[in-house]
């Protein structure tokens, strides 16, 4: 987990997500995005993952969530 100054955000990598949400992770994470919850790319075909931050120690994309 990494914090900033402004709010508390969890990265967590796609593997560790289906781990923990199981086969309900695409109703949760269309849930949380819906709820601002889960923040992923913008643009035209928007997915709902982002590229590591270089405070994360991963080189992947990672879905980011602000608890």
């Amino acid at each position: 987990m990494y914090i900033d100054t402004e709010e508390s955000v969890l990265f967590l990598t796609s593997s560790a997500a289906k781990r923990w949400f199981g086969d309900e992770l695409s109703k949760i994470k269309r849930e949380l995005r819906a709820e601002g919850v889960l923040q992923g790319e913008k643009g035209k075909s928007p997915k709902p993952s982002i590229k590591a931050p270089k405070c994360v120690p991963f080189d992947g994309r990672v879905y980011r969530f602000s608890i």
